[in-house]
């Protein structure tokens, strides 16, 4: 999500041959903008949900990169015909809308950034129901409930950043996506209601990883030589996890190990007992 945020701050300073920002009150008749960014200024940049698109946004033949915008019945409609785009992030999704929506995510084939993002936490995605991604997607943001793991993801072949939130899965995700060889960045937020994280198949591209909100976690094992290119490690909110990860001893180019909201009793293994399985990581903060 930071890379689509900090894209979107960007663009407001484009020229305005390139950039149009539009705060949803104005028409856009004559803009000739590759590049959109619907945002919210209240003295500074706040919230990029919950804003309107332009009635006639369809009409923009050019544009190329969609970013947060609300859907609605209409919206839905229009973005069929946007074949081109390259970057589309839509929230609010609700279960009415999301069977059109998938048809319409389908014929972006140029798409490589896509974010998809419910209501709010206790809203299902039927990601599943996306049969068949744009192919050369690279990063991926889902934000809502999944049943279980969509299975175009063992397609997603040139995907390097997946970010899942409020995933919420029963199912083991590992094993679909241990696949995906271009994978650089993983970002797990509440994603299991699973009591282990079991890392046993490479991830041999894999150089960030973040684990956030594991309500019942209270283990993560990491079996020898799965990421041999990890360099930073977040573990935060799993309030569970007593135990340094097991493994960590491999993860001989970890540079950075962040530990954060996590039980005293991790903390004091760190320092203590387990201080010679962490004691190769240049940077520890607790």
């Amino acid at each position: 999500m930071h890379d689509l945020l900090r894209a979107l701050a960007l663009s407001i300073s484009f020229k305005e041959k390139f950039g149009c920002v539009h705060d949803g009150r104005e028409e856009m008749k004559e803009c000739k903008a590759r590049r959109i960014t619907i945002h919210k200024i209240d003295g500074e940049l706040k919230s990029f949900t919950g804003i309107q698109a332009p009635s006639n946004i369809a009409q923009l033949k050019n544009l190329q990169a969609v970013c947060s915008i609300a859907t609605n019945d209409d919206l839905i409609r229009q973005i069929r015909s946007m074949t081109q785009l390259t970057t589309f992030g839509i929230s609010n999704v609700k279960a009415a809308n999301e069977m059109d929506l998938f048809i319409s995510i389908q014929n972006m084939t140029h798409l490589k950034n896509m974010s998809v993002k419910v209501a709010n936490e206790e809203e299902t995605l039927q990601m599943d129901a996306l049969s068949s991604p744009p192919p050369n997607i690279q990063k991926v943001f889902l934000t809502g409930n999944l049943e279980k793991v969509p299975q175009w993801f063992r397609s997603l072949q040139s995907l390097t950043f997946l970010y899942m939130h409020w995933s919420k899965l029963e199912e083991d995700l590992l094993t679909h996506i241990a696949a995906l060889h271009h994978l650089g960045r993983l970002s797990l937020t509440n994603a299991y209601v699973r009591k282990q994280l079991y890392f046993s198949t490479s991830f041999l591209k894999l150089t960030e990883l973040w684990i956030r909100n594991f309500l019942q976690l209270n283990e993560i094992i990491i079996e020898k030589g799965v990421m041999p290119n990890l360099k930073y490690l977040y573990i935060g909110s799993c309030m569970e996890l007593k135990n340094v990860l097991m493994g960590i001893e491999y993860l001989k180019n970890l540079q950075q190990l962040n530990l954060e909201s996590v039980l005293v009793e991790l903390e004091n293994r760190i320092c203590n007992v387990d201080f010679l399985k962490v004691q190769h990581i240049p940077m520890i903060y607790i």
